[in-house]
């Protein structure tokens, strides 16, 4: 193969990387960690402490008040499971080109227009490190690798 064809190869595939790191997920869409959109003000504590509920009651023992029953949480469509699937799919572009196989592994419910859920990456490696996270008086426990994201698409 003359170097110039191998130029052009990479020429091409440095265009398709690129692309994916443009747009990420879509030209509409964005993911966003959920301490992050806290720390943004996408979401406020009223949904941190809807998100702490959903997530992990056990780990905030003491903090909700008897009465605070919420709205039920709903279902997630196995349609809209898909389209988040692959948006998140295609913004998994990180020393890699072209989408990924992603599995939602916990849906928690909308907050302003996004959806809450924990999701795995084909060939991942998640480490199993515990990740602990305090936001106001609210304690959030999760593996390192199944962090809780809030997705709009």
């Amino acid at each position: 193969m003359s170097i110039k064809k191998i130029l052009a190869v990479l020429l091409l595939l440095v265009a398709i990387c690129g692309s994916n790191l443009l747009f990420s997920c879509g030209r509409n869409c964005e993911i966003v960690h959920f301490q992050t959109a806290y720390e943004k003000g996408i979401i406020d504590i009223d949904d941190i402490k809807l998100l702490a509920y959903r997530t992990g009651k056990q780990t905030n023992v003491g903090v909700f008040e008897d009465d605070y029953l919420p709205e039920d949480l709903g279902v997630l469509s196995d349609d809209l499971k898909k389209q988040i699937e692959k948006a998140v799919g295609r913004g998994n572009y990180i020393f890699s080109c072209g989408e990924k196989d992603v599995t939602v592994t916990g849906y928690y419910g909308v907050y302003k227009g996004y959806y809450a859920v924990s999701y795995e990456v084909e060939g991942a490696e998640n480490p199993a490190v515990v990740e602990e996270v305090f936001i106001g008086d609210y304690k959030f426990l999760y593996n390192a690798g199944d962090a809780i994201y809030l997705i709009k698409i």
